[in-house]
Formats: structure tokens, C-alpha cells, sequence
């Protein structure tokens, strides 16, 4: 017997194996009232107390067990007493007497395993796998399982500690036992007998649930009224209601509730029990239909609760056992719960010992049949407030992504099937509601966060969606993948569109990658050569001429190659369109500009200008053009030479516009050159700029227009009637980087000058 005293603390690391000593039976860890132990332990390095026997030759009662012992209530005289199992001292007393503390601490038990314990030390006087004497609230038991225990699982005497995610596997006696007022809950327990294993029956026969509000089954306060909720608690039948392979004799029920006890079991599962359950004796029969309590109306806190449960399963359909005070059955029924003959589809494969899987089957019942917000979820706290042992949480996260595959075909061999999961999150989560389409199957992993699927001949596209369902049935939003056997055709293809500049130099061409493709094929024209793979979302590529021909791109996904999407290289220069003033009136002096959009690599441009206009300069790929008063409208052409060849010819179409006559005995020459002055500041621009005129009295201006290189009108303001220095302002411009014109008439005169905005 190893004692934890004088509010001392032990730490315990994650990872350990701690060994009860085989040599001495009751080898028991006492952490007695003050003390605490720290055992946190992980998911991955469990914290484990076993046998000091070797691995093969460790037997249930090889040594005694873990003992918690605190200053919360317990309901026996004075407020106090001696755990069972131990001769008394100091050292073996729990509960707070005439002062206890519901709100103490005896430490952390996190992430335990506990087996092979247990020790008799008399009849009716055991060491549990893990036994709590008046331990208090703040004390953590989560995720603690106890195996192969020579008595019960757990047992509570008094106590308000609150226990989420215990297992009890395989153990002799009581899964939950609980005793002297012990006032806690319980949320999230499974409980697993074997059909070899039980308790002596002349002593005492082996339950799910044990509970007495004391030994007397007295009115001594405070109740025995513990919360257990989302219990799942497998007997020993495991499927065959005959009991034909049940070799133990001590087998019993699923809930034996007696003495007194106000105990609370709701939204559970008792199958593979012989009898269900039993509501033993007046007193307890009594508090289940509310005639017990006058002064406590029926289900309310203090009263015995057993509601929305499945029990199923039962040796011959016998669901309750008989109690002679009262309508058991009618009790049964109308507090919602269900009894079911069999046991099939309500868990996962809840019989196999090793890979057991004891979550809700698909379409379980157990996902329809509970309540979460009765009022046997509420108790009075110690600052007389009411409280809740168990929220049900008012929403739960909705699924980010999926992953998977999003194109597939039908799978023809009965091996292949495709792989779907999400983000893993369990706070509070019980299943992961998963759909499929048609011609579809879910072979494996329905209700995990991931799960494998089958595709037949039906299957031709449909939508794969899950959400995330609480313990409550609370559900989150759905998260949906389209799933198509057809491999999508891709949406871009991106690159040089001309080759004769790029000839020798390697260049990358891309496609937008799409979401669950990772497979591309490309080709190129003859006499370009793809440098490595050819498989990605981009393709490197050197022309080794100038050739023309097609840049592909295809998917490829378990279906085959999707149709193509494709991009034209040329080998030529190629002029899109010629920019300028598509009027013009004889005099007027107009620029226009070759817009090779597609980057040929051009180096020459051949233009012509109609008749009656002339070529006042050239710059390549623009010109200045003045027209004559011979000009009655033409065209203006141009093609462009790279080093391929010479592109075709694009045609901007010029009219004559509705001319001004010249003054008389004026020379519009001298008045453009001496006496209209023009300037425009500054150049290159950005959003705004100023156009400067100097105007004659004779011939002011009216209107100044801004034009982009196709000639359109994109600005324009009307100018004051004043002659003289005449200043416009364009501001807010917000137009495309480039080349723009701006023009305006003096007289009969067209005024134009090239602005750049950049």
C-alpha cells in the first residue's frame, strides 16, 4: 500500500508504465485526502498501471488498484469514513465531514490505462480498478479505461467529480457502481463485458450499472444522483439472445438501481444483457414515477431518471424485471425509451475484442432517440444556483474542404475504391455524416472523417458532401465535392503567341491548375521540342524554327485524356488594328499607330496613305500623315515583316469629313505655325494633364478632344470663347496606359498632338 500524503503531489510523465506488485495482492496507490496526483498522459504515450507479471501471465487481481480519496460530500454519519478494502488508519478516510469541499481536487487522471488490479480484501469490501471516496469537482478523470479488474471498473462512494471518456473492458464485477451520494456526471463511457468474466454470483452478481444511495438505502443526503449520459454499455450475450456461450454465472442486467438511489441515465445504449434493467425495490420505484418525492415534481433533479435510452438485445426479449409495486413498463415507454430484439445496426461491429468499432452505425437508432435538454440535466450547485452537468452545444464547425478524387471512373475489381477525408475534429463530435451519389458506395469508414468509395456502371457524376454531428444531434454545415467521370478540359492555355522572336530561347506555357488534377498532357507544334516533363500545369518549350501550329493541353485522370484546349502559334508578325482619326478634312495633320497586340517580334512596317495626303513621318510602327486638298478619302494601310515573313495587310478606312472653308485671305500655314501655339504638360502623364493654346481673335478654338489610337473619342471638353493663352485641364483621366491624341480645330484648321499616359 503506497500512500500519497501530506498534501504532497505526484507527477507522473507521460509514457510511463507503472507495476502494481503481483507478490503482494493489494499493492494499491492511495492518494489520500489533500494529496493530488498529476498523471497526464497522450493519445500516443498513455500513462499505463499494470500487473508486475511478465507480458502472457498478468491476471485480473495480480494487485490492488488506484484510490482517489477527497473532501467532497459523502452522505453516511459525520460526513465521512474509511474507503472498503483497507484496514482503516488516517490515511484511508474520505469525504469533508462536517465541512466538506464539492469543489476539491485530487489531481488529474489523463490519458490512463489501468489493469489487471482489483483485490478482495472481504466479501462486499474490494479495491476497484479505480475507486473515488468524496473526491471533488475540480479533480480531471478523462480518458481513463480500466481492463481486467478483479472487481468493478469504477466506483464513486460520495464525491462530485465530473468523468468524461471512461472505458471499462472486461472487468468481473460492476462496470459503474455508485454509492454514498456521489452527486457528479459522467458523459462519453463504454463498457464491455466478456462472456468469461463475472463476479461470483453468492456474492454478488455483475451489472452495467450498480447504484444505491447507501448500503441501508436510507434518506441520507445528499441522493445518489449522478448524471450518466452517452454510456454505451455491451453485455455479455454479444449478439446471441440465447446466452448459450455466457459461461460466467454472475451475469445480470444492465442497470440494477436500488436502495434509494436517484440516479440519472440518459441518451444511452444497454444491449447483450440478460435483463435490461431492473428498478429494484419501493423506494426507487417510487422516485421513477414521481410518487416518492411529493415535494419533487416527476424527472426533476433529485428524482431517479432513466430516459431516451435504447436497451436491446436481452437474454429471450426481457427487457425489465419484474417489480410488483408498480406499471414498469408504461414507465418505460412513456419516458421514450426504446427496446429493440436485436442488436444489429445499431453499432459498427461492437464485437470483435481487438478492432471493435462502437460508434453509431449508419442509420443507428441511436442518432434519432435523445433529449439534451431535460431538466435532469440541471442539479443545485453548492452556492445554491442551478447548474448544468452537460451542455449540448447550441452549433459545431462546418467542414472546411474535402479531399479526394474528383474524377473517376467505375471501378470494376472489388479492391478498388477511392479515398475521401476531411480536417479530423472531435470536440464534441460523434459522427461525420457523409452522402453519395448514385452508383456510389460507401465501402468503408461511414461516420469517421474518412471513408472509401466504390463507383459502378450507374455512376456518371454527383456531388459527395459531409457535415459534422454532435453527440446531441447537432448538425454543422455540409461541405460538397462534385465528383464527374468525364476529365475536365482545361480552362486556360497561356504563353508566346508568335515564334519567329523566340526561336532558340526556351519559353514556359501554362494552363490554371484545376483542383484534384494532377496529370497534364501537352504537345506542341513540329519543330518545337518540349525540354523534361510534359506532365504538370506547365510545359517548358524551345522552338527550334519558326513554325506555326498548335500549343495543347489535356487532363489526365483515371477516365482518360479530356478534349484539348489549344492556343495558335504564328510564325508571322501580325497586326491587329491601326489607330488614329477615321475623318479627316484636307490640312488636318494626323497620326496613327500599328498595334501589334499579339508581339511578333516585328522589325519593319510598310504603310500607305490614300491619295491626296502625304507622309509627314514615320516611326516604324507609327506615322504622321498630312492630308491635301486633294484628299476625298482612302485608305490607310500597313503589314508588318519579322523574321519569318511579311503579315497581311490591315485597312484603316479614311472619309473626308465636313471641311471648314479657309478664311478669306488667310494663310492657315502662317496661322498654325505663328499664331496658334499649342503644348500640352506634362508628357507623359499620369491621371491628368493640361492642354496650352494660343488663340488669334479671328480663329479661337472650340473643342479639344482626347482619342485613343483607334480613333475613338474618349474625353473631351468644350473651351471658353476668349481669345489669347487658353489653358484645359483633364483630370481623373482613369484611362489604360498608352498612346492618346489630342485635337481640336482652329478655324478650319485641325490642330493634333500625341500624349502618352502612363
Amino acid at each position: 500500500l503506497i500512500y500519497v500524503t501530506n498534501n504532497a503531489t505526484l507527477n507522473i510523465q507521460a509514457g510511463c508504465i507503472i507495476k502494481g506488485n503481483s507478490d503482494v495482492a493489494n499493492s494499491t496507490l492511495i492518494i489520500t485526502r489533500g494529496a493530488k496526483i498529476n498523471a497526464v498522459g497522450t493519445l500516443t504515450k498513455p500513462i499505463v498501471f499494470t500487473s508486475s507479471n511478465d507480458i502472457g501471465s498478468r491476471n485480473k487481481g495480480d494487485w490492488g488498484g488506484i484510490i482517489l480519496l477527497g473532501k467532497a460530500h459523502y452522505n453516511g454519519a459525520g460526513g465521512q469514513n474509511f474507503i472498503e478494502g483497507i484496514s482503516p488508519t488516517a490515511n484511508t478516510q474520505y469525504g469533508g465531514g462536517a465541512n466538506p469541499d464539492d469543489n476539491d481536487s485530487s489531481g488529474v487522471l489523463k490519458y490512463v490505462r489501468i489493469e489487471f488490479g482489483g483485490y478482495i480484501f472481504a466479501p462486499n469490501q474490494e479495491i476497484n480498478g479505480l475507486t473515488m471516496g468524496g473526491v471533488g469537482r475540480k479533480t480531471v478523470i478523462d480518458y481513463v479505461q480500466v481492463s481486467f479488474a478483479n472487481d468493478d471498473a469504477f466506483e464513486w462512494f460520495g464525491g462530485t467529480v465530473n468523468c468524461k471518456h471512461l472505458v471499462a473492458y472486461r472487468n468481473l464485477d460492476d462496470s459503474w457502481d455508485t454509492d454514498n451520494g456521489f452527486s457528479g456526471s459522467v458523459q462519453f463511457a463504454l463498457g464491455i463485458r466478456d462472456p468469461q468474466i463475472s463476479d461470483n454470483p453468492a456474492v454478488s452478481t455483475s451489472e452495467g450499472f450498480e447504484s444505491d444511495n447507501d448500503a441501508a438505502g436510507s434518506n441520507s443526503k445528499p441522493f445518489t444522483s449522478a448524471l450518466f449520459s452517452n454510456i454505451t454499455e455491451i453485455g455479455p450475450l454479444r449478439g446471441d439472445t440465447s446466452g448459450v456461450g455466457v459461461t460466467a454465472l454472475g451475469f445480470r442486467r444492465g442497470a440494477r438501481l436500488r436502495r434509494n438511489s436517484h440516479l440519472r441515465v440518459i441518451n444511452s445504449i444497454l444491449m447483450d444483457h440478460f435483463t435490461g434493467i431492473f428498478i429494484d425495490g419501493a423506494a426507487c420505484a417510487g422516485l421513477a414515477n414521481g410518487s416518492y418525492l411529493s415535494s419533487t415534481p416527476n424527472n426533476s433533479p433529485g428524482n431517479l431518471v432513466f430516459k431516451n435510452n435504447i436497451v436491446a438485445g436481452n437474454k429471450a426479449g426481457k427487457v425489465l424485471e419484474t417489480n410488483t409495486v408498480w406499471n414498469m413498463a408504461a414507465w418505460f415507454g412513456a419516458n421514450k425509451n426504446d427496446s429493440l430484439v436485436s442488436t444489429t445496426g445499431i453499432l459498427v461491429n461492437p464485437y470483435d475484442f481487438l478492432v471493435g468499432d462502437y460508434r453509431p452505425a449508419t442509420n443507428s437508432p441511436a442518432l434519432k432517440n435523445y433529449n439534451f435538454n431535460d431538466s435532469a440535466f440541471y442539479y443545485i450547485d453548492s452556492t445554491g444556483s442551478l447548474a448544468t452537468l452537460i451542455a449540448c452545444p447550441a452549433s459545431v464547425p462546418a467542414i472546411t474542404s474535402i479531399t479526394g478524387q474528383a474524377y473517376v471512373c467505375p471501378f470494376v475489381s472489388s479492391g478498388d475504391s477511392a479515398k475521401y477525408y476531411v480536417t479530423k475534429n472531435n470536440a464534441g463530435i460523434v459522427k461525420y455524416n457523409w452522402t453519395v451519389p448514385t452508383g456510389a458506395t460507401i465501402v468503408s469508414g461511414a461516420g469517421s472523417d474518412t471513408v472509401w468509395v466504390k463507383y459502378d456502371n450507374m455512376f456518371t457524376s454527383g456531388n459527395i458532401s459531409v457535415n459534422l454531428v454532435s453527440y446531441c444531434g447537432v448538425s454543422g454545415a455540409a461541405k460538397v465535392l462534385a465528383v464527374k467521370t468525364v476529365s475536365p478540359t482545361p480552362t486556360s492555355c497561356k504563353g508566346p503567341l508568335v515564334s519567329c522572336p523566340i526561336v532558340g530561347t526556351p519559353v514556359t506555357y501554362t494552363t490554371t491548375p484545376i483542383a484534384g488534377i494532377s496529370t497534364y498532357l501537352w504537345t506542341v507544334p513540329t519543330g518545337a521540342t518540349i525540354n523534361g516533363s510534359n506532365a504538370g500545369s506547365s510545359v517548358n518549350v524551345t522552338f527550334n524554327s519558326a513554325v506555326a501550329g498548335n500549343v495543347s493541353v489535356r487532363t489526365v485522370t483515371a477516365c482518360g485524356q479530356s478534349a484539348a484546349k489549344v492556343l495558335y502559334v504564328s510564325a508571322v508578325a501580325k497586326v491587329q488594328s491601326v489607330g488614329g482619326a477615321t475623318i479627316a478634312c484636307s490640312n488636318d495633320v494626323v497620326q496613327y499607330v500599328s498595334n501589334d497586340t499579339l508581339n511578333g517580334g516585328a522589325t519593319t512596317y510598310s504603310w500607305t496613305v490614300p491619295a491626296g495626303a502625304t507622309f509627314t513621318g514615320q516611326n516604324n510602327d507609327t506615322i504622321t500623315v498630312t492630308y491635301g486638298s486633294g484628299f476625298t478619302g482612302g485608305n490607310i494601310t500597313v503589314k508588318a515583316k519579322n523574321c519569318a515573313k511579311t503579315s497581311s495587310v490591315v485597312t484603316l478606312p479614311i472619309a473626308l469629313g465636313t471641311c471648314f472653308a479657309k478664311p478669306a485671305g488667310k494663310s492657315i500655314v502662317s496661322e498654325l505655325s505663328s499664331e496658334t501655339v499649342s503644348s500640352i504638360f506634362p508628357n507623359p502623364a499620369v491621371n491628368e494633364f493640361t492642354v496650352s493654346i494660343k488663340a488669334n481673335v479671328q480663329d479661337k478654338p472650340t473643342t479639344v478632344y482626347i482619342t485613343n489610337a483607334y480613333g475613338q473619342v474618349v474625353k473631351q471638353k468644350v473651351v471658353a470663347n476668349q481669345s489669347g493663352t487658353i489653358n484645359v485641364k483633364f483630370s481623373n483621366l482613369n484611362l489604360p496606359a498608352g498612346i492618346y491624341f489630342v485635337k481640336y480645330n482652329v478655324g478650319a484648321s485641325t490642330v493634333v498632338k500625341k500624349v502618352v499616359i502612363k
